[in-house]
């Protein structure tokens, strides 16, 4: 029932004129963009073609704006209501061999939020880890004792579903150390040999390096800070970790690529008051979260700014347009 209502209704072009009403800034954010072999494996990338629709049609019916525009209009009050700015989180590859030679020719800005621990040594992101681990291999069992979790059978897609559920919940809200713990223990699952193949086979889902993002800067793109390691600045994380880990990547960053990072995205949209006091603390002119509202000078903390993650197909992003954030029926003054 809900695809025949959205066929529908993109198919009577309801959503442009909802589009129309529902003016305001928005900042987007995707992950990876890639050539996908494996939906479940590869879940922070789109598909290349699904992703040059979505640009076409942002490029179409908004203004794409770079992030420092967006800061300049936040700051004087002048938003004119259609911006839209374009982000991508964590750092990979693909962001240099994809994104950036789609969106330069196009003369389209766009902003790189990346860990610079995973920068610095090519680990790869946790998350990713689990469902390569999980999804793209033919194990019949997992141990991951962190968890007690001890040869838990994964040998149908139901299973592993589940286990990579229960280990995707556990590294978006465990203190960095065990985070840490949690990969580590997947990793074990595999020898070394099989794991170093198995990240070759899916491109994917690696992260540049310090020269790749070099290349990415000197093309065009900016360059916003992610945390050291991609942990989650939830109050689980130790004050003194979340401090160091949002500090430090900026000192990093300005450090490796020779400027100045004024730019910092909460992974996975998680922060507290006191992340927040860091991000201004630190030098940076703004943070971004991930949450369904409006923005609004006077009712955003200008260190927790939020985005909206972008859907992985053309017409659900057109809905999303559409419809979020939400209007509040209250004098929205931007």
């Amino acid at each position: 029932m809900k695809k025949i209502l959205k066929f529908l209704f993109l198919s009577l072009n309801l959503d442009f004129f909802i589009r129309k009403f529902n003016k305001t800034p928005r900042i987007l954010f995707w992950h990876g963009v890639d050539f996908i072999k494996n939906n479940q494996v590869e879940a922070e990338s789109f598909h290349v073609e699904d992703f040059k629709k979505q640009i076409d049609f942002l490029n179409k019916y908004y203004e794409i704006i770079s992030i420092e525009e967006f800061y300049k209009r936040f700051i004087e009050d002048s938003f004119t209501k259609k911006e839209v700015v374009l982000t991508f989180d964590d750092g990979y590859l693909n962001n240099l061999t994809v994104v950036a030679p789609y969106l330069n020719e196009k003369n389209i800005p766009f902003t790189v939020f990346v860990s610079t621990e995973h920068i610095e040594t090519g680990e790869l992101f946790p998350t990713s880890i689990a469902r390569l681990i999980i999804f793209g291999t033919n194990l019949k069992e997992i141990s991951i004792p962190t968890l007690m979790i001890n040869e838990s059978k994964i040998s149908n897609s139901t299973e592993k579903k589940e286990i990579y559920n229960l280990v995707s919940f556990a590294l978006k809200n465990s203190p960095v150390d065990k985070v840490r713990d949690i990969v580590d223990d997947l990793k074990n699952n595999l020898t070394k040999k099989k794991y170093n193949l198995l990240v070759q086979s899916y491109s994917s889902v690696l992260p540049m390096n310090w020269e790749q993002l070099r290349q990415l800067k000197e093309q065009g793109a900016t360059i916003g800070s992610h945390c050291k390691y991609h942990i989650c600045c939830h109050k689980k994380q130790n004050y003194n970790v979340v401090k160091d880990q949002i500090q430090q990547s900026k000192v990093i960053l300005e450090k490796k690529l020779d400027y100045i990072c004024d730019f910092f995205a909460y992974p996975n949209g998680d922060y507290t008051l006191e992340s927040n006091k860091f991000v201004k603390e630190s030098g940076y002119k703004m943070g971004f979260s991930v949450e369904k509202k409006r923005i609004s000078k006077s009712l955003n903390n200008i260190s927790a700014i939020p985005r909206l993650g972008v859907p992985s197909d053309l017409d659900s992003l057109k809905l999303i347009m559409a419809f979020y954030p939400k209007v509040k029926f209250k004098a929205y003054n931007i």
